[in-house]
């Protein structure tokens, strides 16, 4: 069996590297248009990641905090810490490793134009690249589109945008608290929409902040940068040097991404459905998927499992739309539950492998009013989105 893949971002790469790991047999076509990937900064998200590839943490930190005001919560969780990957360490590794596995062919700088069934009953994918034609049998698809990733209202929807920019910075002063992350400080919430700044402190001198805003229309890098700065003021870091910028746009929607074009063309990563749309985390939820992908192929098995459990579905959709129609409940729901939840339960729940007991106790601890109309708004929608599919 050969298959392809297309996009060799975090998705594809992982899924070619636990495939060529685990000694599949079959050729893997890896495709994509970029070169460099080095825009693409860091992923970070609460461990375990899966062992093979636990030598690409480049930090973690056992204590986060949220900030409100002169409200903090402090939470510490030694067994499941909270990590960062570089990735462009990421890429160059998994490259390499690729690159010198005799059944993967790596073809980077090279576009992907179309994918047509072909042979005699159309059990082949043909994959039709700048560098000519390849017949595989399966296509593992992970490049976002425009059809799939924007953030489309409709059918009564949440479609909301995480926006954000940051700098890693170099201070004159000991600013920053290197053992504790601070997830989110919304300082004394006064802007219109629900915004904060994240900080991954890597000594007390050097940090990544960031400005982070969920809103509809998303808010333009100026501003986040301005945000940034003024918090670099209050912080008191004096003269600091930029090392690094980065920014960017994640879509959080309720809209059903499809898993797969057909049974031989699946969707995969972010453009699959792995990104949590409740928290825009992704990359524990992508090495998740790629490992199983990557099992199921082993044992010669078709099936094809959702990245995120179909439970948090609704969950993370009640939660969108309180968050859309009422952002100064959605920063004191943030306190509620990192300060009412047991750690354990919610890092589970964040993570996408929670219990039920964890997930009572995560709805225990929010305030009812917004979420109980929020349910109640998502039913509704949900009535008429299958009147209007009948």
């Amino acid at each position: 069996m050969d298959i392809a893949i297309l996009g060799a971002g975090c998705s594809g790469a992982s899924l070619a590297y636990f495939l060529a790991d685990a000694g599949f047999l079959g050729r893997i076509h890896l495709f994509d248009r970029r070169t460099d990937f080095s825009q693409e900064q860091r992923w970070c998200s609460w461990g375990p990641v899966p062992k093979r590839l636990s030598g690409l943490v480049s930090a973690s930190w056992d204590r986060w905090r949220i900030v409100s005001g002169n409200a903090e919560v402090v939470c510490s969780l030694p067994e499941r810490p909270y990590l960062h990957v570089h990735a462009p360490e990421f890429y160059e590794r998994m490259h390499d490793r690729l690159r010198r596995h005799p059944n993967v062919r790596l073809h980077l700088g090279c576009s992907v134009e179309s994918v047509t069934p072909t042979g005699l009953r159309g059990e082949i994918r043909r994959v039709a690249a700048d560098f000519g034609d390849y017949d595989v049998d399966l296509v593992f698809d992970g490049r976002p589109s425009a059809e799939n990733m924007e953030a489309t209202r409709g059918s009564g929807e949440i479609s909301l945008l995480q926006s954000f920019a940051g700098l890693v910075v170099e201070s004159s002063e000991a600013a920053f608290d290197p053992d504790t992350v601070t997830l989110m400080d919304f300082g004394a919430g006064d802007s219109p929409e629900l915004s904060f700044v994240y900080v991954l402190p890597f000594s007390a001198h050097r940090a990544l902040v960031e400005s982070t805003a969920f809103s509809g229309d998303g808010i333009a890098y100026d501003e986040h940068e301005r945000r940034v700065e003024n918090y670099l003021k209050k912080l008191g870091a004096g003269a600091y040097t930029v090392e690094s910028r980065e920014s960017g746009c994640i879509p959080m929607t309720t809209r059903k991404l499809p898993r797969m074009s057909d049974e031989r063309h699946i969707m995969i990563g972010a453009a699959g459905g792995a990104t949590r749309p409740s928290s825009g985390y992704a990359f524990v939820h992508i090495l998740r998927q790629s490992e199983t992908l990557a099992g199921s192929l082993m044992r010669g098995e078709h099936t094809w499992r959702r990245p995120i459990p179909r439970k948090y579905g609704l969950l993370d959709a009640v939660f969108l739309d309180a968050l859309e129609d009422s952002p100064a409940h959605a920063r004191e729901s943030f306190l509620r539950m990192f300060g009412r939840v047991p750690t354990g339960a919610l890092v589970r729940f964040l993570s996408g492998d929670s219990s039920l007991c964890d997930d009572l106790a995560v709805v225990a601890a929010l305030d009812k009013t917004p979420f109980v109309a929020a349910a109640a708004r998502r039913v509704k929608a949900s009535m008429l989105g299958a009147e209007e599919r009948r």
